[in-house]
């Protein structure tokens, strides 16, 4: 018999054991994890939102840089105007070539020309047939401080993008 209680007071003490062992995480335990994971997270963004308007710039200014030159070489490879007319009032701009729209197209949600600035003459930038513009000036895009500057020069028509690094 006496065998036998301790034996059931051995047993006892093992799940108690087990049980005390199996709670897991109390409530302070969850409260420090959500804290630093709360703090990971804000950091974590502190960093990525800056980069990430940064490449919303730079896609942005790469993409009107290529439609810009696509314009010109539609430009040179028929016998109407390669045409990009740029929306002073919005950060938009469409493509065509002579009277044909061939796409109307939009910067990143966070990207906008400074202040409206557009300078150039008038908003439309032709291409003709030697891949010459007859417009120039400078093209500000903007997002959250930082800036890209594309200058179009008459005459050849080069777009310069010296944020660019070779």
């Amino acid at each position: 018999m006496r065998q036998r209680i301790k034996r059931v007071a051995h047993h006892v003490q093992r799940r108690k054991a087990l049980h005390d062992d199996a709670r897991g995480f109390g409530y302070l335990d969850t409260l420090v994890a959500l804290a630093l994971t709360a703090m990971a997270l804000c950091s974590a963004l502190a960093v990525g939102l800056p980069l990430m308007h940064a490449a919303n710039l730079n896609a942005s200014a790469q993409l009107l840089i290529g439609r810009m030159r696509f314009a010109q070489m539609l430009g040179t490879t028929s016998s109407e105007d390669g045409i990009i007319w740029m929306d002073p009032y919005d950060t938009g701009y469409r493509l065509s070539q002579g009277i044909t729209w061939l796409g109307a197209y939009q910067n990143a949600p966070d990207v906008q020309y400074f202040d409206g600035y557009l300078q150039l003459p008038h908003s439309t930038i032709a291409y003709d047939s030697l891949g010459d513009s007859q417009v120039a000036g400078v093209i500000r895009l903007t997002s959250d401080g930082a800036e890209r500057d594309i200058h179009l020069y008459m005459g050849t028509g080069l777009q310069v993008s010296g944020w660019i690094q070779p």
